[in-house]
């Protein structure tokens, strides 16, 4: 046992060593910044102690103000309003490097600007270059500094490098830790924020032996790992380093928040500027600018402005020093070294030792919370499981030596446990692999055969409800379908006995099968293998347990076959049904129409069809089957059979819906709802007919107006009542008109206790917020962004739209 120790406390020193020297190199840097970023989200808003505004150039403003890049001359608007208002300080976190070469004038408005209010900030890029001195030569590494353009930097009150560090500093990709300053040539530059930060407080910062200070305050520099391994110009020698304190959660940010068109147009409270330090930069998706941070992707506007919050107010988070944090590291070997010198009580010493790594979790996390400190969780917490871990594996080793004569005597049953579980491992990989159910009813029969020393076997199916019995597979031997038939009054009633007993029958002497083993799923039995066994030639090492567990395993494995059968027809059926729909766009004397349809499940009850009549009108109809799957599917069917069979009829649309009626109302089974909505274009006259029966209503847009709801005679669904004529109500088609006609899971998604006169509304301004694209684009589009997917929920019910247009030219 003293050896026991000796070895235990020399892994605890070997882990030590080990995990200092990984601190030492940063090698899991990468997942303490996990940990950093779960710390950043368990914490709540912190509010400002700075006034600071933020202008955001959204993908709205690009749509009002034009495409980017917008007219510099807008910047130039902006800065003249921000110092009427009497902002402190402007800055930009957009890149002008090169002059406009089609907007100079709206350069030299910006310079003028900038000139005339003398506090702007600009944004610098440091950049790497390879340069060779000959061929044979290895590349030298030269780090060059991307200014404004001259005019520009001239004008400009302070510059900042933007640049994000992602190899030293952030090796995961998360930005969560910046150098405040970089050291290029003989001078350091500052960051963005800290530039925007020396013009705030009209003071620069300090760089010396002791660290780095600012308007006499030392600034929280982070310890960097000294043999990390560098990669670029970025790294300990070069740069200090802090944690951004980021102020937010993952969706809201304490910064007012203004639109850059809103200060174009002045929407803004002049107030909310005053005395202000504003900075402006793009969140638009396609302008490259959103950070990956632990609160989720934030504009790079956003990152500068919570690290330039952190220096105003002095408001950093604390990080540990390398001295401290290898204290930690020995204090958790010795602690893991104590608990494991703790003999005999594994399962009290192992709860003991989670609830100590739980309690500085919680620790770590608590004391970020309220002190901004950050401690190490990753390596003090990982060395001391992997101590824990390998101390008892080796307390493991010396237990199973000093239980080896025990063993000894126990080797008997373990042979046989291991015959048994390769039994049900071969069993386990087999059986599920097979997806046919009658091969596989097949090979289970000649296994348990094999097993049981039965000459003949039979495996059946029972119906859940009614206890049918369904043959899958046999091994017949003597005993095939004519002797199963002679005796089938006795197969029957031992299957029965079995269905409702749920347990294994035995019948002692029968000439037809001796035992009736169920196949249970839960609480019901899913089948029953029936053997005839000839002697007593069970395996003296087959157990109730393996039996219980084999016949498990052959259950699953039938079921998982059964359903993999049924779900190979519905995806057949699924492809059949989606080629019900049009495939293609219809154009017709200046008229398209084209339309999409998404089902909730494999199979749908939405149909629409739209074709010609008379190579003059266009005959457009969308249709909603009450309820989904199978049923639903069966209306769809019977609406389709109904199109495809008008021209046999002679096309009317009161013979289509008669049809498609009667047929619904002599279906059998459950009874079959359908709403529908028909349409009958005259591409000639531009007129139409909406017959609707049901339905939603449709609705149209005027070329360069809203949307808005089209009225509509009503009648009652299809499949409810006979003989009910569908009235017309007549319209006229402007150029450049769409209709959109829709089924209703597309306003029923939008709310479960609101009236349907607020769904509409909501699915009209919805439509409104939508691009005017091609109508083929346009399904799609309304599909894709439905306010209902934003929820995060499962689509709740079918979606189906059909846009039909006519072309805008007279």
């Amino acid at each position: 046992m003293k050896n026991l120790r000796l070895i235990e406390a020399f892994i605890a020193a070997l882990f030590f060593a080990i995990f200092v020297i990984i601190l030492l190199y940063g090698f899991f840097d990468g997942l303490e910044n996990r940990t950093l970023d779960w710390r950043f989200r368990a914490r709540p808003t912190t509010k400002l102690k700075t006034k600071i505004v933020l202008i955001l150039i959204t993908d709205e403003c690009l749509t009002r103000l034009g495409t980017w890049p917008l007219s510099r001359a807008l910047y130039a608007s902006v800065i003249d309003q921000l110092a009427g208002v009497g902002a402190e300080a402007i800055a930009f976190d957009v890149v002008f490097e090169d002059n406009s070469t089609a907007d100079s004038k709206g350069d030299e408005e910006f310079v003028a600007s900038c000139r005339k209010y003398g506090k702007v900030i600009l944004p610098l890029v440091l950049s790497e270059v390879q340069v060779y001195e000959n061929l044979a030569s290895s590349p030298i590494l030269i780090e060059e500094v991307r200014l404004p353009f001259q005019a520009l930097a001239e004008a400009a009150a302070g510059f900042g490098y933007i640049n994000a560090d992602f190899d030293y500093l952030n090796p995961d990709g998360v930005i969560q830790k910046t150098f405040l300053a970089h050291r290029f040539e003989d001078h350091w530059i500052p960051a963005y924020s800290m530039a925007i930060a020396e013009q705030v407080n009209r003071q620069q910062f300090i760089i010396n032996d002791q660290g780095m200070t600012f308007c006499g305050r030392a600034l929280p520099l982070i310890d960097l790992p000294p043999w990390k391994p560098v990669k670029n110009s970025w790294h300990a020698g070069n740069g200090k380093a802090v944690y951004i304190n980021y102020l937010g959660t993952r969706y809201q940010e304490p910064f007012l928040t203004y639109s850059f068109a809103d200060i174009i147009e002045k929407k803004f409270n002049p107030e909310d500027f005053r005395d202000a330090v504003v900075l402006i930069g793009p969140s638009a998706v396609g302008l490259g600018d959103l950070k990956l941070t632990p609160h989720g992707l934030k504009p790079g506007v956003v990152v500068h402005a919570n690290l330039l919050e952190n220096i105003l107010a002095s408001n950093f988070i604390i990080p540990p020093s390398m001295a401290a944090q290898i204290v930690i590291i020995a204090i958790f070997a010795f602690v893991t070294f104590c608990i494991l010198c703790w003999e005999g009580v594994f399962v009290l010493s192992t709860t003991i030792f989670g609830i100590l790594l739980t309690a500085y979790s919680a620790f770590c996390f608590m004391v970020f919370s309220g002190q901004q400190l950050v401690l190490p969780m990753t390596v003090p917490l990982l060395m001391s499981v992997m101590q824990y871990v390998v101390v008892r594996f080796v307390q493991l080793i010396f237990n199973l030596k000093q239980a080896n004569t025990n063993l000894i005597e126990q080797n008997v049953k373990l042979d046989q446990k291991v015959t048994e579980l390769m039994v049900l491992h071969t069993a386990g990989t087999r059986f599920p692999a097979i997806l046919e159910t009658s091969i596989l009813s097949n090979e289970i029969i000649a296994r348990l055969c094999e097993l049981r020393g039965a000459d003949a076997g039979l495996l059946v199916y029972f119906e859940p409800k009614t206890g049918q019995s369904q043959p899958l597979g046999q091994v017949a031997g003597v005993r095939g379908d004519a002797y199963i038939q002679e005796y089938r009054d006795e197969l029957a009633a031992c299957l029965k006995s079995v269905f409702d007993g749920k347990k294994q029958v035995t019948v002692s002497g029968s000439t037809l099968y001796s035992t009736y083993l169920p196949l249970l799923v839960g609480n019901s039995c899913w089948g029953a293998i029936c053997l005839h066994e000839s002697g007593a030639l069970k395996k003296s090492w087959q157990s109730e347990y393996f039996w219980t567990t084999l016949l498990g395993i052959c259950c699953t494995a039938l079921e998982n076959a059964r359903l993999y059968e049924m779900a190979c027809e519905v995806s057949l059926a699924r492809q059949v049904q989606a080629n019900f729909l049009p495939q293609k766009p219809l154009e017709l004397n200046g008229y398209m129409v084209a339309g999409n349809s998404r089902p909730a499940t494999q199979l749908g009850g939405d149909y629409f069809d739209y074709f010609v009549v008379e190579n003059r009108y266009l005959v457009v109809l969308i249709a909603d089957v009450m309820g989904h799957g199978v049923p639903a599917a069966l209306g769809m069917t019977i609406v389709k059979t109904s199109v495809l069979q008008r021209e046999l009829e002679g096309f009317s649309i009161e013979k289509l819906a008669n049809t498609i009626n009667d047929t619904l109302l002599n279906s059998q089974g459950k009874r079959l709802m359908v709403t529908a909505q028909f349409m009958v274009i005259d591409t000639l006259e531009h007129t139409g007919m909406i017959y609707h029966r049901g339905h939603v209503f449709p609705f149209r847009r005027v070329l360069g107006g809203a949307w808005s709801q089209q009225q509509c005679l009503i009648a009652p669904p299809l499949g409810v009542k006979k003989h009910t004529t569908s009235p017309g109500t007549p319209v006229e088609i402007h150029p450049g008109e769409r209709w959109l006609f829709y089924t209703d899971g597309l306003c029923e998604s939008l709310g479960d206790d609101v009236e349907n006169e607020t769904k509409i509304a909501v699915l009209q301004s919805y439509l409104d917020t939508r691009p005017l694209i091609p109508i083929t684009e346009a399904c799609v589009d309304i599909l894709d962004h439905h306010p209902s997917f934003l929820t995060g929920q499962p689509q709740p019910d079918d979606y189906t739209v059909l846009l039909l247009e006519r072309s805008a030219k007279a």
